[in-house]
């Protein structure tokens, strides 16, 4: 059977037939498409940045995410712990000592969001010692 076949008029039940099976996996990865814009909107609408900032003379954990920061975590370059926070919530800070940065200038900032899922910032100072008063560089590096 060719498509000729398919638009006589003895045969239209067999057109229609494959119209509709057609439209209906047409419809199907329409709907899937959509489906997984949906969940990435909600992943972002969820998803937790941690900053580390200067605040005094030590440091805050600064949330800038939308999400609820369920657990911060804050590790030196060689992945020891300094310090963490829980329920941080979107545009909220956790103040970290000088003490507990421990003279480091380089910093990891784990934050897991209400999913389970974890996000990690790379902070770096860019001054030499803490007392010149710079900045910290912080880059969100994503899921981990």
């Amino acid at each position: 059977m060719n498509w000729r076949d398919l638009l006589l008029p003895n045969n239209a039940g067999e057109f229609w037939t494959a119209a509709s099976a057609i439209a209906t996996v047409v419809a199907v990865w329409f709907a899937y498409g959509a489906a997984r814009i949906a969940v990435r909107a909600l992943s972002l609408e969820l998803m937790p940045m941690v900053n580390l900032v200067r605040s005094g003379d030590g440091a805050a954990l600064h949330h800038v995410g939308r999400g609820v920061a369920v657990n911060v975590l804050l590790t030196d370059d060689d992945g020891e712990y300094l310090k963490s926070a829980t329920a941080l919530r979107p545009d909220g800070t956790a103040l970290v000592s000088q003490n507990e940065l421990r003279n480091n200038d380089g910093f990891d900032v784990y934050a897991q969001d209400v999913m389970g899922r974890w996000y990690r910032t790379r902070a770096v100072y860019q001054g030499l010692e803490w007392s010149d008063g710079l900045g910290v560089a912080n880059v969100f590096r994503g899921r981990i």
